[in-house]
């Protein structure tokens, strides 16, 4: 079986796993947090994948990725330098984006070929500011720039494009949320596949995840 056979999380376990996400964004009191829960209830963000052939492929993997990511963040955060509000809205909605990004075509996640997810950084940050989200700056430049220099709009844009110049610019300042949430989202993309072949929804280990069934029907803003 492959990992774009998987299906889904049991609704158990997507529950769960909401009802954290939900609480951790209501935690920080942040204006705009309830608009965004109310439009991510009416979306198909809690039953998308995180991808179609890497980690979270499977129903919900966005969801549990995002939580993951949180969860990393929250760790290298030991020393609480960084603001709890800062750690929870840029891990969780770093990847927003990829909401309606792929679809169930013959029983597999595939790509959405009707919604670009280059520059998805970008897009995730544009997204949460049209729905009314107040960012800090830092927070803006963390959720636009989580993966540094693997960016898509790096990769194909010429040396001297505005997002090259725009990076540029942020690697000569000092940006610590910004590496946390590189460093916590590149260690889930990591061992969320490892623990997908362990039957495991990581790193919350005595979750399972249900390769066999797929009963849910999301819901799509």
């Amino acid at each position: 079986m492959t990992n774009q056979t998987i299906t889904g999380v049991s609704d158990e376990t997507r529950a769960q796993a909401m009802a954290e996400f939900e609480q951790l964004l209501l935690g920080t009191c942040r204006h705009g947090v309830k608009s965004l829960i109310k439009w991510l209830k009416t979306s198909s963000f809690y039953y998308d994948p995180a991808s179609v052939r890497y980690h979270g492929s499977f129903g919900s993997g966005l969801l549990c990725h995002s939580l993951n990511t949180y969860n990393n963040a929250h760790e290298l955060n030991n020393n609480n330098e960084l603001p709890n509000d800062s750690i929870v809205l840029s891990s969780l909605l770093h990847d927003m984006c990829k909401c309606g990004s792929y679809k169930r075509i013959g029983g597999k996640w595939c790509k959405n070929h009707d919604i670009s997810i280059e520059g998805h950084g970008r897009r995730s940050l544009t997204m949460l500011k049209n729905l009314g989200l107040d960012l800090t700056n830092e927070e803006q430049i963390a959720i636009r720039w989580h993966m540094k220099h693997t960016d898509s709009d790096l990769k194909y844009s010429p040396a001297d494009s505005d997002y090259r110049r725009e990076y540029e610019a942020i690697k000569r300042e000092s940006h610590p949320l910004l590496d946390v949430i590189f460093k916590a989202d590149y260690k889930a993309s990591k061992d969320e596949p490892l623990a997908q072949k362990a039957r495991l929804y990581c790193p919350l280990s005595y979750i399972t995840v249900n390769y066999q069934t797929d009963n849910f029907s999301p819901k799509c803003g």
